[in-house]
C-alpha cells in the first residue's frame, strides 16, 4: 500500500509547476502584515524554512508569479506555497494554519518531519541536514484545522517512505565538497563590528584582532563574533569546496563589502569598491565542519551590508519594517574552534 501511493504521489508531482531557482516571492496582506503577532508568527515560519531546507522566500518587487499571504476561509488548505500556480498566488496563513506567537528568542519549529522530506523530495538540497521522520502531521494543506493525511514513514525502512529518508548517523556533503567533518586549517572568529555615527551606517567584520581594535578604537562598537573563518584555502586543507570571503570598501558611501564570488568582486570594484583583503575561507555549501549560514542582508536607506549567522537575528530581519532585505547565504561558517565539534553535535 506504502508502494502504491508512493507511485501515485510521484505521478502527480510531475505535473507540479516548481519555483524557479527555489525562490518565492511574496507579499503580506495587511490583514496579517497589521496584526504584530501575526506577522512575527510568518517570519518565523518562513525562518523555520529557510533555515532547514533550499527553500527561500524573497519580499517581491516585479515578478510576476508570486504569493500573497493571508487569512483566508477555514476551508482553504494551508500553506499551499510548494507549487507556482502562476500570477497572484494566495495562500492561507490564517488563524488555522498559524498560531499568533510573540517574538521568539530562537526560531521555533513549525514544520514537521514529513513536511520537510516533502519540501526535500520537490526541491532537493545538496546539504541539507539529516531528519529523522518520526512526526509526520502535515501543516501543508491543512483544512478547518485538522492536519492533512500523511503516510507514515518507517524509519527502518526508507523503501517504504513516500519522500526520501535521512539517517541520524550520516553527515551532508556538498557537491563541490570532499569531506562532511575535516578541516586541517587554523579557524579564526569573524569579529564583528558597527558604527551608526552621523552619516555613516557600516557593519565591519574581521578575523584581525589589531584591525579590530583600530575600528573600535575609531568609534566603532563591538558586537558578537559571527561565527570562525578558516585560515587555510581548498589546496591546503582536505576540503574541496572552500571559497575566500573577499573584504571590499567603498570610501564615499563609508560601506563595507564581503562577497565570496570572484566575479560580483569584479562588479564592486568598477562601483568603486576598493578590494582592501581576503578575510578568510568558507564553505560553498554545508560540509567540513562548516553549517553555519551566513546570511547577507542590505539595507539601501542606510547604504548597509549586514552578515549573520544568528537565527534569532535573520528573523527578526526579515521581516517587513526591518529595513533590510535578504540578499542571499553567502557561504557557510564553522561554529567552533574545532571543526570536528559541530560533526560530533549533529551525530549525536
Amino acid at each position: 500500500m506504502l508502494l502504491l501511493f508512493c507511485c501515485i504521489w510521484a505521478k502527480t508531482t510531475a505535473a507540479v509547476t516548481l519555483w524557479p531557482s527555489m525562490t518565492v516571492p511574496f507579499v503580506v496582506d495587511p490583514v496579517i502584515e497589521d496584526v504584530s503577532d501575526r506577522i512575527i508568527s510568518l517570519d518565523n515560519a518562513l525562518a523555520h524554512l529557510s533555515r532547514v531546507t533550499c527553500l527561500s522566500f524573497i519580499q517581491r518587487t516585479t515578478e510576476k508569479n508570486f504569493i500573497i499571504f493571508s487569512e483566508l476561509s477555514d476551508n482553504v488548505p494551508c500553506w499551499d506555497v510548494l507549487s507556482m500556480k502562476g500570477g497572484e498566488q494566495m495562500v492561507n496563513v490564517g488563524g488555522n494554519c498559524l498560531e499568533p506567537v510573540k517574538l521568539p528568542a530562537t526560531v521555533t519549529r513549525i514544520f514537521s518531519d514529513c513536511d520537510l522530506q516533502k519540501v526535500q523530495y520537490l526541491y532537493p538540497c545538496p546539504g541539507i541536514l539529516p531528519v529523522r521522520p518520526s512526526n509526520c502531521t502535515s501543516i501543508f494543506n491543512r483544512v478547518n484545522n485538522v492536519a492533512a493525511s500523511v503516510v507514515p514513514c518507517d524509519v527502518e525502512d526508507p523503501d517504504a517512505c513516500p519522500y526520501p529518508t535521512y539517517r541520524n548517523n550520516t553527515l551532508p556533503v556538498g557537491s563541490a565538497c570532499s569531506s562532511a567533518c575535516d578541516y586541517s586549517g587554523r579557524l579564526l572568529p569573524l569579529l564583528r563590528s558597527f558604527n551608526a555615527r552621523l552619516g555613516v551606517s557600516d557593519h565591519f567584520y574581521t578575523t584581525d584582532t589589531v584591525t579590530d581594535a583600530t575600528m573600535t578604537a575609531g568609534g566603532y562598537l563591538e558586537e558578537d563574533p559571527v561565527g570562525y573563518l578558516g585560515m587555510e584555502g581548498p589546496s591546503n586543507s582536505h576540503c574541496t569546496c572552500l571559497r575566500p570571503l573577499f573584504r571590499l570598501f567603498h570610501p564615499v558611501i563609508n560601506n563595507h563589502f564581503y562577497t565570496s564570488n570572484e566575479t560580483e568582486r569584479a562588479g564592486a570594484e568598477a562601483l568603486g569598491y576598493q578590494f582592501e583583503r581576503i578575510e578568510g575561507y568558507c564553505a560553498a555549501e554545508p560540509a567540513c565542519g562548516a553549517y553555519m549560514p551566513l546570511s547577507r542582508f542590505f539595507s539601501p536607506l542606510a547604504s548597509d551590508h549586514l552578515y549573520t549567522t544568528a537565527v534569532e537575528e535573520v528573523t527578526v530581519l526579515k521581516s517587513i519594517l526591518s529595513g533590510y532585505g535578504f540578499e542571499r547565504v553567502e557561504c557557510y561558517l564553522w561554529q567552533y574552534e574545532s571543526a570536528n565539534r559541530a560533526c560530533e553535535t549533529l551525530l549525536h
